[in-house]
């Protein structure tokens, strides 16, 4: 999932996030209105009359090409060892159901 995947998704997003965390979103909202939030660091949204989720793309502009690169090069170092990490979590977890036989 990206960003933009959820931006343009985020009731199918949201659902999967919380699905694989364990968390039931039947009661969960995409309206972030409708309880009290803090956003400082957030101006446009602070502003906006709407609890509609849109992709901003602003800061694209704002940075140079090596800038965004850096950024997104730091992200997917980020995620490719953090999937690492959980992957082996999760098979460590089978062999250890596999030697009791509990599966």
């Amino acid at each position: 999932m990206t960003y933009g995947d959820f931006c343009r998704e985020p009731k199918r997003y949201l659902k999967a996030m919380l699905d694989f965390t364990g968390v039931d979103s039947s009661q969960t909202s995409l309206d972030f209105r409708s309880v009290p939030r803090h956003f400082s660091g957030n101006k446009p949204m602070l502003k906006a009359k709407t609890s509609e989720i849109r992709e901003r793309k602003e800061w694209i502009e704002k940075l140079s090409a090596k800038d965004v690169q850096a950024i997104e090069d730091i992200a997917m170092n980020f995620w490719t060892s953090e999937v690492q990490h959980i992957e082996a979590n999760k098979l460590s977890s089978l062999k250890n159901r596999l030697a009791t036989k509990v599966i």
